[in-house]
């Protein structure tokens, strides 16, 4: 299962569009997209609770590391993109800040979860780096041009502005909804 909504927020329709959509980017670029949609991080870090998602449940395949995780933590207003190893230098940190900057919080901004995580899957499968071209997807109507010069309330953080040196300790209370989510995810796999 390619999408994961906690929150209640994408129907049901929207979900099987969704992974429809991931299927596509899959076949044709052999990205293997994961979206997961929470509704807090539990004062934790948006970068912490992606790397700790994203390695648990293993996206990708092991040998080319070809995963990718849109994590979104909707009523903290914050969503990361995870990438692995194999595909860093085809989905860049500028790359992804680029998606959530003008695509994904613009429309979370006027509450059109559906269209902005479709409009980001159809920019991750269209890598500039990738050269296998993938047709644009389809159904999904924009409701609203984004505007890209106002600020966004919605964050997003490189790996490097975060500190090497702070150590972060495992708090079972602190964590507890990230494993719980991860344990309903694997369920849903199997």
């Amino acid at each position: 299962h390619h999408i994961l909504d906690t929150t209640q927020t994408l129907t049901t329709a929207e979900i099987e569009k969704l992974k429809q959509n991931n299927e596509v980017i899959f076949k044709q670029k052999n990205i293997d997209l994961k979206v997961l949609m929470i509704s807090t991080l539990d004062d934790d870090s948006i970068e912490h609770v992606a790397n700790d998602i994203f390695n648990t449940i293993k996206i990708g395949n092991a040998q080319q590391d070809n995963g990718v995780l849109l994590l979104i933590a909707k009523d903290d207003r914050k969503m990361r993109i995870e990438v692995g190893y194999g595909l860093e230098g085809d989905i860049t940190d500028i790359q992804s800040g680029r998606i959530i900057r003008n695509t994904l919080a613009p429309h979370f901004k006027n509450d059109e979860y559906y269209t902005g995580i479709a409009l980001a899957q159809n920019e991750l499968g269209q890598s500039p780096n990738l050269t296998i071209d993938i047709p644009k997807l389809h159904d999904v109507e924009q409701k609203s041009t984004p505007d890209t010069t106002a600020q966004s309330t919605y964050h997003y953080a490189t790996p490097q502005q975060e500190n090497p040196h702070v150590i972060h300790l495992d708090q079972p209370s602190k964590h507890f909804i990230n494993y719980f989510v991860v344990f309903i995810w694997n369920i849903m796999v199997s």
